[in-house]
Protein backbone atom coordinates (compact mmCIF):
# COMPACT_ATOMS: atom_id res chain seq x y z
CA UNK A 1 0.00 0.00 0.00
CA UNK A 2 1.26 3.23 -0.73
CA UNK A 3 1.46 6.17 1.91
CA UNK A 4 -0.26 9.64 0.68
CA UNK A 5 2.52 12.00 1.53
CA UNK A 6 0.09 14.38 2.35
CA UNK A 7 -1.05 12.56 4.96
CA UNK A 8 -0.26 13.07 8.85
CA UNK A 9 0.50 9.35 10.35
CA UNK A 10 0.97 8.26 14.34
CA UNK A 11 4.52 6.80 12.87
CA UNK A 12 5.33 11.04 12.01
CA UNK A 13 4.71 11.80 15.34
CA UNK A 14 6.72 11.78 18.42
CA UNK A 15 5.34 12.91 21.74
CA UNK A 16 7.50 13.48 24.75
CA UNK A 17 7.55 14.82 28.51
CA UNK A 18 9.53 16.85 29.46
CA UNK A 19 9.59 17.27 33.14
CA UNK A 20 9.15 20.89 34.48
CA UNK A 21 10.50 21.86 37.82
CA UNK A 22 9.46 25.34 38.00
CA UNK A 23 5.58 24.01 37.46
CA UNK A 24 2.95 22.43 38.82
CA UNK A 25 2.33 19.50 35.32
CA UNK A 26 5.43 18.27 32.88
CA UNK A 27 5.44 20.19 29.51
CA UNK A 28 4.25 17.86 26.89
CA UNK A 29 5.66 18.32 23.36
CA UNK A 30 4.96 16.55 19.82
CA UNK A 31 7.40 16.77 17.28
CA UNK A 32 5.78 15.82 13.76
CA UNK A 33 8.35 15.05 10.66
CA UNK A 34 6.85 16.64 7.71
CA UNK A 35 7.45 14.17 5.01
CA UNK A 36 5.45 16.13 2.69
CA UNK A 37 7.54 19.14 2.43
CA UNK A 38 9.70 20.21 -0.26
CA UNK A 39 12.88 18.61 -0.38
CA UNK A 40 12.38 16.26 2.73
CA UNK A 41 14.73 13.40 1.38
CA UNK A 42 17.36 15.75 0.91
CA UNK A 43 17.19 17.55 4.46
CA UNK A 44 14.26 16.39 6.67
CA UNK A 45 12.31 19.07 8.63
CA UNK A 46 10.35 18.44 11.87
CA UNK A 47 8.27 20.76 13.40
CA UNK A 48 7.53 21.11 16.98
CA UNK A 49 4.74 22.09 19.03
CA UNK A 50 4.13 22.72 22.84
CA UNK A 51 1.45 22.29 25.02
CA UNK A 52 0.46 24.55 27.78
CA UNK A 53 -2.46 25.66 29.08
CA UNK A 54 -5.17 27.02 26.62
CA UNK A 55 -8.01 28.70 27.16
CA UNK A 56 -9.86 27.74 24.20
CA UNK A 57 -9.14 23.80 23.72
CA UNK A 58 -10.66 23.78 19.83
CA UNK A 59 -6.84 25.49 19.36
CA UNK A 60 -4.98 23.01 21.03
CA UNK A 61 -3.82 20.76 18.12
CA UNK A 62 -1.73 18.48 20.53
CA UNK A 63 -4.46 17.52 22.76
CA UNK A 64 -6.48 16.49 19.54
CA UNK A 65 -3.74 13.96 18.44
CA UNK A 66 -3.78 12.38 22.03
CA UNK A 67 -7.50 12.00 22.15
CA UNK A 68 -7.66 10.50 18.81
CA UNK A 69 -4.64 8.42 19.54
CA UNK A 70 -6.42 7.12 22.41
CA UNK A 71 -9.90 6.68 20.77
CA UNK A 72 -7.42 4.71 18.04
CA UNK A 73 -6.01 3.04 20.87
CA UNK A 74 -2.78 4.07 19.34
CA UNK A 75 -0.61 3.88 22.58
CA UNK A 76 1.61 1.06 23.50
CA UNK A 77 0.53 1.97 27.11
CA UNK A 78 -2.26 1.76 28.27
CA UNK A 79 -3.47 4.84 28.42
CA UNK A 80 -6.94 5.58 28.74
CA UNK A 81 -7.61 9.14 29.52
CA UNK A 82 -5.90 12.26 28.69
CA UNK A 83 -6.00 13.32 32.39
CA UNK A 84 -3.97 9.67 32.71
CA UNK A 85 -1.13 11.86 30.54
CA UNK A 86 -1.16 14.89 32.54
CA UNK A 87 -0.98 13.49 35.91
CA UNK A 88 2.09 11.27 35.52
CA UNK A 89 4.91 13.20 37.00
CA UNK A 90 8.61 12.55 35.78
CA UNK A 91 10.87 12.36 39.01
CA UNK A 92 14.58 12.90 38.99
CA UNK A 93 17.02 12.15 37.66
CA UNK A 94 14.38 10.95 34.43
CA UNK A 95 14.17 14.56 32.56
CA UNK A 96 11.67 12.76 29.83
CA UNK A 97 9.36 10.21 28.73
CA UNK A 98 8.38 9.47 25.31
CA UNK A 99 4.48 7.82 24.87
CA UNK A 100 5.06 5.66 22.40
CA UNK A 101 2.38 4.08 19.71
CA UNK A 102 1.75 0.66 19.12
CA UNK A 103 4.26 -0.79 16.18
CA UNK A 104 0.99 -1.61 14.10
CA UNK A 105 -0.67 1.37 14.51
CA UNK A 106 2.45 3.47 12.76
CA UNK A 107 1.42 3.48 9.52
CA UNK A 108 -2.63 4.18 10.41
CA UNK A 109 -3.56 7.95 9.48
CA UNK A 110 -4.72 9.80 12.50
CA UNK A 111 -7.86 11.56 10.83
CA UNK A 112 -9.79 8.78 9.57
CA UNK A 113 -13.13 9.03 7.35
CA UNK A 114 -16.28 8.74 9.29
CA UNK A 115 -18.57 6.05 8.12
CA UNK A 116 -22.29 4.93 8.87
CA UNK A 117 -22.75 1.47 9.90
CA UNK A 118 -26.02 -0.36 11.46
CA UNK A 119 -24.76 0.96 14.92
CA UNK A 120 -23.95 4.37 14.79
CA UNK A 121 -21.27 6.26 12.61
CA UNK A 122 -17.73 5.23 13.69
CA UNK A 123 -13.89 6.05 11.93
CA UNK A 124 -12.60 3.82 9.29
CA UNK A 125 -9.92 2.00 10.13
CA UNK A 126 -7.47 2.71 7.34
CA UNK A 127 -9.70 5.42 4.79
CA UNK A 128 -7.86 8.90 5.00
CA UNK A 129 -10.28 11.91 6.13
CA UNK A 130 -11.24 13.87 2.58
CA UNK A 131 -10.59 17.82 2.91
CA UNK A 132 -14.20 18.50 2.20
CA UNK A 133 -15.39 15.90 5.23
CA UNK A 134 -13.26 18.34 7.28
CA UNK A 135 -14.52 21.20 6.33
CA UNK A 136 -17.91 20.08 6.83
CA UNK A 137 -16.92 19.10 10.77
CA UNK A 138 -15.29 22.30 10.90
CA UNK A 139 -18.07 24.80 9.71
CA UNK A 140 -20.90 22.19 11.93
CA UNK A 141 -18.53 22.47 15.37
CA UNK A 142 -17.69 26.42 15.34
CA UNK A 143 -21.56 26.93 14.69
CA UNK A 144 -22.63 24.09 17.50
CA UNK A 145 -20.43 26.24 19.51
CA UNK A 146 -21.82 29.12 19.12
CA UNK A 147 -19.86 31.25 16.98
CA UNK A 148 -21.39 33.87 14.73
CA UNK A 149 -19.64 32.70 11.32
CA UNK A 150 -18.12 29.30 10.68
CA UNK A 151 -14.70 28.80 11.63
CA UNK A 152 -12.32 28.18 8.36
CA UNK A 153 -9.19 26.19 8.43
CA UNK A 154 -6.76 29.22 8.54
CA UNK A 155 -8.77 30.35 11.88
CA UNK A 156 -7.69 27.06 13.51
CA UNK A 157 -4.35 27.12 12.82
CA UNK A 158 -3.98 31.08 13.46
CA UNK A 159 -5.32 30.33 17.14
CA UNK A 160 -3.27 27.46 17.71
CA UNK A 161 0.07 29.48 16.46
CA UNK A 162 -0.90 32.93 18.55
CA UNK A 163 -1.81 30.60 22.02
CA UNK A 164 1.19 28.76 21.27
CA UNK A 165 3.61 32.06 21.00
CA UNK A 166 1.38 33.94 23.76
CA UNK A 167 3.54 31.58 26.75
CA UNK A 168 6.50 29.78 24.90
CA UNK A 169 9.06 31.57 25.29
CA UNK A 170 11.44 31.86 22.33
CA UNK A 171 14.20 29.19 24.36
CA UNK A 172 11.71 26.52 23.65
CA UNK A 173 10.97 27.38 20.64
Amino acid sequence: MSKDLKTLYYGQISLILLSNSHGPCDHLVMEIDLKHTEGHHNKPKCKVFLISEVNASVFDIVMLVIIMAILDDAFESNIRSVEEVFSSHLLAPRRSNRLKFRKDRLNVPVCQQPISTGYGNRTHDMKLLKYHTYLYYLQRLSLAAGMILAMRPYDLRRGTGEAVGSVASLPLL
